[in-house]
């Protein structure tokens, strides 16, 4: 689904809520656009206000590195999002408690 940050946060959130994995289209920098299928674990602000998406990676486009692995995503640069049919576990490392989410908390994967 293409969408307003809205409506594409509204979907994050569901599917967080349901641990449920996502296909993305990411407009982040240049070389690091595209297609990514990803477990969304946790939707929080940052300190300068904007909402970012913490979450495992399983396939699609990278540039920082192996896959699977932890990234984050700048939720205005999610320009499509589909919900897929499968569910996901919690990946090792996550840590809803992180410093990283101090500035607002969202959603949280439990």
């Amino acid at each position: 689904m293409t969408g307003t940050q809205g409506e594409v946060e509204e979907i994050v959130r569901h599917a967080i809520s349901n641990r449920l994995r996502l296909e993305i289209e990411y407009h982040g920098k240049e070389k690091t656009q595209g297609v990514r299928i990803i477990d969304p674990h946790v939707l929080f602000r940052t300190g300068d206000d904007r909402i970012r998406l913490h979450a495992f990676q399983v396939d699609g486009a990278s540039s920082s590195g192996d896959i699977p692995d932890w990234r984050q995503f700048d939720l205005a640069e999610i320009s499509i999002v589909e919900l897929k049919k499968s569910h996901f576990d919690l990946a090792e490392g996550y840590d809803p408690s992180s410093r990283m989410y101090s500035a607002g908390l969202i959603a949280a994967a439990s």
